[in-house]
């Protein structure tokens, strides 16, 4: 399973901020020079609230990806109560305006799941340019390229 997508993140930075205490617990595990904005969409996602997540994404798609409705019902499927942990794995500046990272996402049951990302930072805002979800690490190698 996996995504590749655009998406501006003013609208959903906001709605982080107002993330329920849950995320809040969810423990995840960052590497210097993380970026504040995108710790907070990785707790949306480590939450379970995955509808709310592509929403938000697809809410800046040119049309609405018809495939969302099965991802999220897949992830809904494999994680109903989200994750317990996540560490972010690697994360690489290229420059002061561009960062790829790989989190990845532990389960209660133990299994888990890949998020790689690129985003840049666009008129003083974190903007993700493409983002992959996968349980296959295979498919997030292109965020070390």
């Amino acid at each position: 399973m996996f995504r590749f997508k655009y998406l501006l993140l003013p609208a959903l930075l906001s709605l982080c901020l107002g993330a329920s205490d849950a995320a809040a617990k969810v423990e995840c595990e960052m590497l210097d020079g993380s970026v504040p904005e995108l710790e907070k969409i990785k707790a949306v996602f480590a939450q379970g609230n995955y509808k709310f997540f592509f929403e938000l994404t697809d809410k800046f798609a040119s049309e609405e990806l018809p495939e969302t409705e099965t991802i999220i019902d897949k992830l809904f499927e494999a994680f109903p109560s989200g994750f317990r942990y996540c560490t972010t794995m690697y994360s690489k500046m290229e420059s002061p305006k561009l960062v790829n990272q790989i989190t990845f996402f532990e389960s209660p049951s133990g299994d888990g799941i890949f998020v790689a990302w690129s985003a840049f930072l666009y008129r003083d805002q974190w903007a993700i340019l493409k983002y992959v979800v996968s349980t296959e690490f295979g498919e997030v190698l292109w965020a070390i390229n």
